[in-house]
């Protein structure tokens, strides 16, 4: 049988955090915020890039306008011609960003795939 020797596994997971960006540290700690995984499983998550993380959105409504302006819902020069012409409720597509996975963090957004 083999033994973990904890403080070899507490360097590793230190290792590990050292070498992720400022961003990939950010994402990490909203997803700690948001889940309830361990602190090992949350940088595997982390390590594989098996999220979308939008740092500094503060509100699901805000969510859904950049999604819908700035990303990759639509072209932006088309969309701010139809502004005057289509009303969109941000607030309802944010409802329903969030009944897909979309969490509200202290860092931004972030949805686990």
């Amino acid at each position: 049988m083999t033994y973990l020797d904890r403080e070899s596994m507490a360097e590793d997971i230190r290792r590990r955090y050292d070498a992720l960006t400022d961003y990939e540290q950010r994402v990490l700690a909203a997803l700690l915020e948001v889940t309830d995984y361990e602190l090992e499983e949350t940088l595997d998550y982390v390590e594989r890039g098996e999220y979308e993380f939008w740092a500094g959105v503060d509100s699901m409504a805000e969510l859904a306008y950049k999604l819908v302006h700035d990303w990759e819902w639509g072209d932006p020069t088309v969309l701010e011609n139809l502004d005057h012409y289509i009303y969109v409720d941000y607030e309802k597509l944010g409802e329903d960003l969030f009944a897909h996975g979309w969490r509200k963090t202290i860092h931004g957004m972030i949805k686990i795939w």
